[in-house]
């Protein structure tokens, strides 16, 4: 996992780390590497928390330019699973980029990706 100079990285008070993308930011952003089994459609839910409503994630790929919207509700500051969001990978390494663009404060904690059902 690697960011942008503005991310804040910290340890969670429920164990792991979050990674936070301060309010007022034109662009923050965060990488992960992972390895693919197969090339194909995949469903990415995260854990994340925000205070204000209209706040979201953009999420992409190195295969693929297209950039999902991963909507983070309002919860009051406590963490909440999101909506699945459809991304294409391809088999093997690469890099998914998590954008948090002009936000008002998002943090998130995890995330999960798995292969779409049909």
């Amino acid at each position: 996992m690697w960011g942008g100079p503005s991310i804040i990285v910290q340890d969670c008070a429920t164990g792991g780390k979050q990674i936070h993308f301060p309010m007022a930011l034109r662009y923050s952003w965060t990488e992960y590497t992972l390895d693919a089994p197969a090339a194909g459609k995949y469903e990415i839910t995260m854990k994340a928390a925000a205070i204000n409503d209209g706040q979201y994630l953009e999420i992409g790929s190195d295969a693929f330019n297209a950039v999902r919207i991963a909507k983070i509700p309002m919860s009051h500051g406590l963490w909440v699973k999101t909506e699945p969001v459809e991304i294409k990978l391809v088999e093997g390494v690469q890099n998914i980029r998590i954008n948090a663009p002009s936000q008002r404060g998002v943090t998130l904690h995890s995330f999960e990706i798995k292969p779409k059902a049909n």
